[in-house]
């Protein structure tokens, strides 16, 4: 595959991933207004989760491969790339997409029948932004490494490491900013 081709393919997929999120939370703060309750909005999360880690697993391949022409191509220049260790990564993301429905269905048993409310804007605009800026951090990242080829074996785990520190991190000081938020 030429270089412009992937580097046009590469902008596609920057722009829906950050299109998906701006809708994410669009239709989350839609839901708020509804008022669904914090039950609801954790078993859907986790059924979505679930079906998404079922689709990695039995299809092959992200949901994301079958909206788009331009995705599904782009999945197969890294599955190509990236050789056995894509294999990898398929199922630790499969993998991490389970958990963290697990989780969900944690909190939605220890989490009551409380409204969904969603709508601290300027705490949500500025999750968002942070949110996108880590999104787009890391897929620059990783497709600098997958389209130069230079994917060695134990990349996944690496890549798996990475990303447990920075969630961890996030997760902190997502953490800390909710209980000062609160009170």
């Amino acid at each position: 595959m030429s270089h412009e081709r992937i580097s046009e393919l590469r902008k596609f997929q920057i722009l829906w991933m950050n299109v998906v999120m701006v809708l994410g939370f669009t239709f989350m703060s839609l839901v708020s207004i509804v008022g669904i309750t914090m039950r609801t909005f954790w078993i859907a999360l986790s059924v979505l989760l679930f079906v998404q880690a079922y689709v990695v697993i039995v299809k092959g391949k992200p949901i994301m491969s079958f909206l788009s022409r331009k995705l599904a191509e782009l999945h197969e220049h890294e599955k190509i790339m990236m050789g056995n260790e894509w294999e990898k990564q398929k199922k630790v993301s499969a993998g991490g997409q389970a958990f963290v429905g697990v989780i969900a269905l944690f909190n939605a048993w220890m989490i009551g029948g409380e409204p969904f409310v969603f709508n601290a804007f300027p705490d949500l605009f500025f999750l968002l932004i942070v949110l996108m800026v880590f999104m787009n951090i890391t897929v620059y990242v990783q497709s600098r490494k997958v389209d130069r080829g230079t994917v060695k074996k134990g990349y996944t785990l690496k890549m798996l490491l990475v990303s447990f520190i920075i969630g961890l991190v996030f997760f902190g000081v997502m953490n800390y900013a909710l209980l000062t938020f609160i009170s």
